[in-house]
């Protein structure tokens, strides 16, 4: 079954190279990739997707001619898609089987909505530490390191109480019975968890693939003031909404639902740390 991944740009030339290098590298054919660009400045970037376009049947770039943010570029890429979709910052470099992987997490039952990916930088879904930033151990590549990831996977596939919106894959059924992003979030922050929320109303569930390892630079192209000022203004909308949710992603942290698949990695890193260890003395006598 094919996907549409869709990955909102605005400038960024390296990041957004890398990114699309990792994507095209790393993905079956029959997959299109919808470029959003959210009126970039920098011609170099402009440029660069052209390139891909004109190299690559299955990728498409549209073009806005007004910069409005991440939120209604990735809701005018999952208009232009009849599929399941991909939601893909630009800030990320996937890994080998990622699409694939993500799909069969999707398909484990009728009712998931999402699937989000394992990340070194991803709050909930951050791997191997909980809720911080992490760096991929200095002895891995990082696609070395998502395949660790997934030979040591337990495939827990943990539910989650939100989406994460840096890599995700959506459902087709869930969009078209859910609908998009609210566009009340303005150019971002807040948009996935709403989503995820009115989902669940629906009935539908969100997981985290844990084979799935992406890497993800985040803070995104705002600065950190604006940034600061956009979370502050959409969590109000956010908690308004659901005053619960506050409490549910408290307790969430609370209850450690990741806990067995960080343990797992965490011992397996070590490991895997202890065997160098143990070829590199080897090798001294």
């Amino acid at each position: 079954m094919p996907v549409d991944v869709i990955i909102p740009v605005f400038n960024n030339y390296e990041l957004t190279k890398n990114c699309l290098n990792s994507v095209m590298r790393h993905t079956a054919p029959e997959n299109r990739l919808i470029i959003v660009d959210d009126n970039s400045s920098d011609r170099a970037v402009l440029a660069l997707e052209r390139e891909f376009a004109g190299r690559e049947a299955n990728i498409t770039v549209i073009n806005k001619k007004k910069n409005e943010g991440f939120l209604p570029a990735a809701n005018l890429g999952m208009r232009q898609s009849a599929n399941d979709v991909i939601l893909l910052n630009n800030d990320t470099i996937v890994t080998p089987g990622w699409l694939a992987k993500m799909q069969v997490a999707a398909y484990r039952a009728e009712n998931i909505a999402s699937v989000s990916a394992m990340s070194n930088n991803s709050t909930i879904t951050s791997m191997p530490k909980y809720f911080r930033p992490n760096a991929v151990p200095g002895f891995f590549t990082l696609d070395e390191m998502a395949a660790f990831v997934e030979k040591n996977s337990l495939r827990l596939y943990p539910e989650l109480p939100t989406a994460m919106g840096f890599c995700l894959y959506i459902r087709r059924a869930a969009l078209n019975e859910v609908g998009y992003y609210d566009e009340i979030y303005g150019r971002g922050y807040g948009e996935e968890n709403d989503w995820s929320l009115r989902a669940r109303a629906k009935g539908w569930k969100h997981l985290m693939d844990d084979t799935t390892y992406i890497w993800h630079q985040g803070r995104g192209t705002a600065g950190a003031q604006k940034r600061r000022e956009l979370l502050a203004r959409n969590e109000k909308i956010l908690f308004s909404r659901y005053p619960g949710y506050p409490q549910e992603i408290k307790n969430y942290i609370v209850r450690k639902v990741n806990y067995a698949v960080n343990k797992n990695l965490q011992k397996a890193l070590r490991g895997h740390r202890l065997d160098l260890f143990r070829k590199k003395l080897s090798s001294l006598f």
